[in-house]
């Protein structure tokens, strides 16, 4: 959350904010249980602004 402050604060005069942070989930293997990856939720706003998700956890 520090981090997205400080960002947030440094790119006042741009169209970029931070829109939402949200944690990880597992994603589990319904076969093993095991868990095989994690991912961000669903941004859930695509009708109002472009959503762009980290691709690194």
């Amino acid at each position: 959350m520090d981090l997205e402050m400080k960002w947030d604060n440094e790119h006042r005069n741009t169209p970029w904010r931070v829109w939402r942070i949200g944690c990880p989930s597992r994603i589990i293997d319904t076969r093993t249980g095991e868990t095989i990856g994690y991912k961000l939720p669903e941004c859930g706003h695509k009708d109002t602004v472009i959503c762009e998700v980290d691709s690194e956890i």
